[in-house]
């Protein structure tokens, strides 16, 4: 699965289901000392609305399957969709 910045993402956890924008993605080591790619997700709300802090997620195709994760949108084009509707 291919990720960007500025993808809004959906997954599942304890906390229920979540969305957040990805506004980073790094290189840093995980709990086992490999280096593994990683996406700073801000903008986190559970289904309900409520927010909730800004997390950093593991971006393997494992964490991708295992938390349902996928990509619902992307912060451009809810920019341009904007646009066009505006009313200036």
């Amino acid at each position: 699965m291919n990720i960007n910045i500025g993808d809004i993402i959906r997954w599942t956890s304890r906390a229920g289901v979540l969305t957040g924008t990805v506004t980073k993605i790094k290189i840093a080591p995980n709990a086992a000392g490999q280096s593994i790619p990683w996406m700073l997700v801000e903008d986190v709300e559970n289904y309900i609305g409520m927010s909730e802090s800004n997390v950093m997620l593991p971006a393997t195709d494992g964490y991708f399957k295992m938390m349902k994760l996928s990509v619902i949108g992307n912060q451009d084009e809810l920019w341009t969709r904007d646009e066009e509707y505006s009313c200036a």
